[in-house]
């Protein structure tokens, strides 16, 4: 079950690799970016295809990490696990009505993709740095997906570079913010998530 919140499921410092900074030229960050990628070892032919896709539009684009870039463009997130493996805490996302892991739109203030990640848990769980472990070096997952349409933004592409984080259960967090089990998350009724929960359980 959840713990303190929605107990259901709803069908429907850090590093430099990628996103932008105004003193630094952008494609150093794209290029960084790139080389973070082509060094990932994908779980199995999905995500394959979701990082060749990546690697295509970073390629492409003169700016992959602006929203103002309708196509699509180049998100952060974060699984964050207990020590044991055994439990991830996800946040409920209003938007899409879903529990996930936290993430969001890279910003004009963030160094990196990474960084971008660690300021979504600040914001959306109430972590912060300090209370984080990164698990692993580089990317985690990554995964392409499409966004609905929503208002006057187009229905458009979310191309999510996630990385790996450890943290304590015992530690606060904000409302809306809650550990669920790994075992939970296999039977997720997304294969996206599940895949996270499987590649984070065998990182244990």
């Amino acid at each position: 079950m959840l713990e303190g919140g929605k107990a259901r499921w709803l069908r429907s410092g850090f590093g430099h690799e990628g996103c932008i900074i105004a003193s630094v030229p952008i494609t150093s960050y794209r290029d960084k970016l790139l080389d973070s990628l082509r060094a990932h070892a994908t779980i199995d032919a999905t995500e394959a295809g979701h990082l060749a896709s990546i690697l295509a539009f970073v390629a492409a684009q003169s700016a992959p990490f602006s929203r103002n870039t309708l196509d699509g463009h180049i998100t952060a997130s974060a699984f964050i696990v207990d020590p044991t493996h055994l439990f991830t805490l996800l946040v409920w996302h209003e938007k899409l009505a879903r529990w996930l892991q936290p993430g969001g739109h890279c910003e004009e203030s963030d160094e990196s993709t990474l960084a971008a990640a660690v300021r979504e848990i600040e914001e959306e769980t109430g972590l912060d740095s300090s209370q984080l472990k990164q698990v692993g070096v580089g990317v985690f997952d990554v995964d392409a997906h499409r966004i609905p349409a929503r208002r006057d933004v187009p229905e458009h592409w979310h191309y999510d570079i996630r990385y790996l984080f450890e943290a304590d259960r015992a530690a606060p967090t904000q409302a809306g913010a809650n550990w669920v089990s790994i075992e939970q998350m296999l039977a997720h009724p997304h294969a996206s998530l599940r895949r996270l929960a499987e590649r984070a359980a065998n990182a244990g």
